[in-house]
């Protein structure tokens, strides 16, 4: 699908062919969140041992995973309901509602 011209935001696929997981990859990148996922910052004297941060490596991965099954058009389908609950930041605030 060639490219047009768009005011705001233009895609090379259907919004129904865009999952959030590919957003969040190309977005935000590699996500490290534990120390010992960074070699570079790594300072954690259980390098090599801890078994808790194998597993840990293995969740940015399941996130991703879980995202791919939400596409652009799934996250769009309710745009009214969030745009109206932010609606008041017009006037300078926003407020939860709480139901």
């Amino acid at each position: 699908m060639k490219l047009t011209s768009c005011p705001k935001f233009c895609h090379a696929k259907p919004v129904m062919d865009i999952s959030f997981g590919d957003v969040v990859r190309l977005t935000e990148g590699p996500s490290d969140i534990l120390e010992c996922f960074t070699p570079k910052k790594n300072t954690c004297p259980l390098i090599g041992i801890c078994k808790l941060s194998k597993a840990f490596q293995d969740v940015p991965r399941a996130f991703l995973t879980i995202l791919e099954d939400l596409t652009l058009a799934d996250i769009a389908a309710n745009r009214d309901d969030p745009i109206t609950r932010i609606s008041p930041i017009e006037d300078g605030y926003v407020a939860p509602i709480r139901k």
